[in-house]
């Protein structure tokens, strides 16, 4: 005979299963609380809250290919994510990507996020990007045009550095903070006309005062530009142009950091300006520069980095009697210096 103790322990039970069960019928909805790093539809995403980020695969990296579309929203284990950026190094290395398109919900364009996407031919910022990180188009080696929307207010310094194809460079009219004026193909931070990002098919518009770092860094097909009498200091700008010759005009006073270093195919400068600085490697590993001529009366100081690895045979052209200061000058004085830069001025 069962005692009451068997009767209510079996009860107990039965009571236990029941949970389980309806836990079976019912899945329960993931904790919005937490993160989560899920693929979905084929891309990688990082979901929190109610937000999602495309993120870089950390554990098993794949590259993209073809043309990628990111949605607006993603849906996982019920809860519906609104994708709001993209993430740093996202795309980075996805050589067989060739487009992209965006949402207008995505806010920020991290770090390298397409970083060496050497296929990617175009980028159309979405509506509601403010941001734009470092390197985030770093040696995107086919990229050619790139539309920046109208609320961007931040563009890093290197987020197009090394894209040596670009040639269409739009800024939308109704951006506050940067402009491409007189649809000059580049970008120019409106607030100090300062031009940030430049490309083979660039006319720098007299208005602009100076050129910014990688502003033209590694453009491949350039190998002419006029710097309009306006422009005060170019620093960084040209490092590893393909420019033949280049003539600085009178309103630029400085020229610094690596300004034109690795030009290779650099062959003569002019510097028309009579007071100039140059400061940093501004002229370094230009091995095919010959002529080099400047108005400034006294020579500017320089470093032992300003012409390394410059060729033997390289000629400073200066003013009539001022032949004597720059041979006495420290680094002037290991090239020949011939005092002929008035006729050199009126030859070209």
């Amino acid at each position: 005979m069962k005692t009451p103790y068997s009767y209510i322990t079996i009860l107990f039970m039965l009571l236990s299963i029941v949970p389980a069960v309806a836990q079976e019928d019912n899945p329960p909805v993931e904790d919005v609380t937490r993160t989560y790093y899920r693929e979905i539809n084929g891309v990688f995403y990082k979901l929190r809250g109610t937000e999602a980020i495309v993120f870089e695969r950390f554990n098993d990296y794949k590259p993209y290919f073809d043309n990628v579309v990111i949605p607006q929203t993603v849906t996982y284990q019920g809860v519906e994510y609104t994708v709001v950026s993209i993430g740093e190094h996202a795309f980075s290395g996805s050589y067989g990507l060739t487009s992209i398109t965006l949402p207008p919900t995505i806010r920020s364009i991290g770090g390298g996020a397409f970083y060496n996407c050497i296929g990617l031919r175009e980028f159309r910022c979405p509506e509601n990007v403010t941001r734009i990180e470092d390197t985030a188009f770093t040696n995107c080696t086919g990229l050619s045009s790139v539309t920046i929307g109208p609320n961007v207010t931040n563009i890093s310094e290197t987020a197009f550095n090394s894209c040596p194809c670009l040639t269409s460079i739009k800024v939308d009219p109704s951006n506050p903070v940067f402009d491409s004026r007189n649809d000059c193909n580049a970008i120019i931070r409106t607030a100090d006309n300062a031009l940030m990002v430049g490309c083979e098919r660039t006319v720098i518009p007299p208005t602009v005062t100076s050129i910014l770092p990688y502003a033209f860094q590694n453009r491949l097909y350039l190998h002419h530009i006029v710097i309009p009498d306006g422009v005060t200091s170019i620093d960084g700008a040209f490092y590893s142009s393909s420019l033949y010759t280049v003539i600085i005009p009178a309103s630029v006073t400085t020229i610094t950091g690596f300004a034109f270093e690795n030009s290779n195919r650099l062959t003569a400068v002019t510097i028309l300006g009579s007071n100039v600085t140059l400061n940093g490697y501004v002229f370094s590993n230009c091995y095919s520069l010959l002529s080099f001529t400047i108005l400034a009366p006294e020579p500017p100081v320089i470093s032992k980095e300003t012409f390394s690895n410059c060729s033997e045979k390289l000629t400073i052209h200066v003013l009539p009697g001022c032949e004597a200061a720059y041979a006495a000058a420290p680094f002037w004085s290991r090239f020949t210096i011939v005092g002929d830069a008035d006729k050199m001025i009126t030859d070209n």
